[in-house]
């Protein structure tokens, strides 16, 4: 199963899916619904076999900039 080639695409709805076809070229295995997000698309294929050749990186994360002095900060150093 090692030999075995995984496609992701996008269907009619837009939503992210999996297939998995055998050396021979037949189909063994597809996702039953669509992701929103390939990330979430890839997570189920490992569930099935998939083994992911590059991390997947989430998307940025939105901060919040704060414009307020920190008057209170306090910064605590572990010890072993």
């Amino acid at each position: 199963m090692d030999k075995d080639k995984w496609v992701f695409y996008k269907d009619e709805k837009q939503e992210w899916r999996w297939r998995r076809h055998a050396p021979n070229n037949k189909e063994v295995g597809a996702s039953t619904e669509g992701y929103g997000n390939k990330r979430d698309c890839v997570t189920n294929a490992e569930r099935a076999g998939y083994i992911s050749q590059a991390p997947i990186i989430p998307p940025p994360v939105q901060q919040e900039i704060i414009d307020e002095p920190i008057d209170n900060l306090e910064i605590k150093i572990p010890t072993e």
